[in-house]
């Protein structure tokens, strides 16, 4: 953006000095207007001035001073005026690319952790700008529950919008949300740590009753922002992800059976099932369970044309589902 408004601030210059901003590209026809590509007409008054592609000048391009601006840097273009000595008053800017930063020693300034990746910084050589990357070591998957509680309650509080994203890589979620020590136990006493769980390396083939919400305090994980399922995942059950903060699910082809208000979280707007899904009627919560929310969804998925793809509604109030 910089170099931009430097070329057109010379351009202004140039204007201003006198002569004409014409590239030196081709002669003027009878009418002052250039030729397409170099054809045209006798050459008649000089008009206007023209615009358009022409014959390149045989003339010397030399650097125009006071107005050349500088080699270029790591992040500025470098800019030059010319003027040709054709005898015409025809000048051109020229262009050099930035040349971008120079970063190669580097240094890890922070470790792999369980909530982010290593970072490396670099000083750029030429000039001082602080580089980052994380190529220090890829984050640190969370292996048991026990592990999961301690990462969470030491993790400083954030925000919906900025949810941490932590790998989970376990066998079981330890319970439902009541058990202490559970996946949805330490969610829910600890409403102020927002995440999005990545449990695609994990190998549980059930979610249960409330696995994601409280019932001794009534809380639910409405601080579980995202979740991804496992392969392995074949049962979600009645309850199983009530009321959480999700507002997408992608349920996995391996799913058979969805339990009763099982996917019943009101903030749900999308709801994807993966390629290859075949949830049948007897195995998919009814309407007969007084589901409302998930009835429509449960009606179009059975239909002809339904089964696998994206559903979506307008809004956490809407009943209505369509599929995309």
């Amino acid at each position: 953006m910089k170099s931009t408004i430097k070329i057109l601030g010379i351009i202004a210059l140039v204007a201003v000095i006198g002569f004409g901003m014409i590239a030196c590209e081709g002669p003027m026809g009878p009418d002052g207007l250039k030729g397409d590509q170099g054809q045209q007409g006798d050459k008649g008054d000089k008009g206007d001035p023209g615009t358009g592609g022409g014959v390149s000048c045989n003339g010397t391009w030399s650097v125009l001073l006071p107005l050349t601006v500088g080699k270029p840097d790591c992040t500025e273009a470098g800019v030059t005026v010319m003027v040709c000595d054709c005898g015409e008053e025809h000048t051109r800017i020229v262009v050099a690319a930035a040349l971008g930063h120079d970063f190669s020693l580097w240094e890890q300034t922070s470790a792999p952790s369980f909530l982010s990746a290593g970072v490396e910084t670099e000083k750029c050589s030429v000039c001082n700008a602080m580089g980052t990357n994380t190529k220090a070591g890829a984050q640190l998957p969370i292996t048991s529950t026990s592990q999961f509680a301690t990462v969470v309650s030491e993790a400083p509080a954030n925000t919906a919008t900025t949810p941490y994203t932590l790998i989970v890589n376990i066998n079981d979620l330890g319970g439902n949300g009541g058990s202490n020590g559970s996946i949805g136990h330490t969610l829910t006493n600890n409403l102020t740590k927002f995440v999005n769980l990545d449990m695609s390396g994990s190998s549980f083939s059930i979610i249960s009753e409330h696995d994601f919400y409280n019932t001794s305090t009534g809380e639910a994980a409405l601080n579980l922002i995202n979740i991804t399922l496992p392969n392995t995942v074949t049962t979600i059950e009645e309850y199983a992800l009530i009321s959480t903060g999700l507002t997408s699910l992608t349920i996995p082809a391996s799913v058979t059976g969805i339990g009763r208000s099982g996917i019943n979280s009101n903030s749900i707007i999308s709801v994807t099932f993966a390629v290859g899904s075949n949830i049948s009627e007897e195995n998919f919560g009814s309407h007969q369970d007084g589901d409302m929310y998930m009835d429509d969804l449960r009606t179009k998925y059975l239909a002809i044309g339904g089964g696998a793809g994206v559903y979506t509604r307008e809004n956490a109030t809407s009943w209505t589902w369509t599929k995309q």
